[in-house]
């Protein structure tokens, strides 16, 4: 089984991977990755965040939105408008609680891992990106796509996935 995680997704499937035997490769797309005992927040806040990215900040709940007119320009620039309205007014929240539990265990470290680092990401530096993809010797593919390459780039996500799973068969 081939597990993909995009952007917090990353530190998910690095968990849910570990010592798992039925995991054998992970991809990981436009991800923050950390180690064992590391957090979400110390991997995301590596590099200065991008000049158009929005400020997260908690609502009374302590989850993390972004703002439905920010959202196209923050996280979806190259998907259709009404693609990336769609996936605004869907968004799922983070808890802002979890970017700061340390990773118990890194299936990356047990697994081969795929890495797809998008280079106009708004959200998550390419600079963090490169940093743990070198880190835990991915397969890297980088494009000239945005942070939300499900909507703008489909045909890349798809190809590196079923290169992961080919290389993992």
């Amino acid at each position: 089984m081939v597990l993909v995680g995009h952007s917090n997704g990353g530190a998910v499937i690095t968990a849910a991977g570990a010592d798992n035997p039925k995991v054998t490769a992970l991809v990981y797309i436009a991800a923050i990755v950390p180690d064992k005992g590391e957090t979400v927040g110390e991997i995301f806040g590596r590099a200065a965040p991008h000049p158009k990215a929005p400020a997260l900040q908690p609502d009374k709940n302590g989850l993390l939105w972004v703002n439905a007119e920010t959202f196209r320009d923050a996280i979806a620039p190259n998907a259709v408008a009404e693609e990336s309205m769609l996936l605004a007014v869907n968004q799922k929240p983070i808890a802002a609680a979890c970017l700061g539990e340390a990773l118990e265990g890194a299936a990356w470290r047990q697994k081969p891992s795929w890495f797809l680092i998008p280079e106009e990401d708004r959200m998550v530096s390419p600079e963090t990106q490169r940093f743990t993809a070198q880190r835990m010797r991915a397969s890297v593919v980088s494009a000239p796509i945005d942070y939300w390459p499900l909507a703008s780039a489909a045909n890349t996500v798809s190809d590196l996935i079923a290169k992961a799973s080919a290389a993992a068969a």
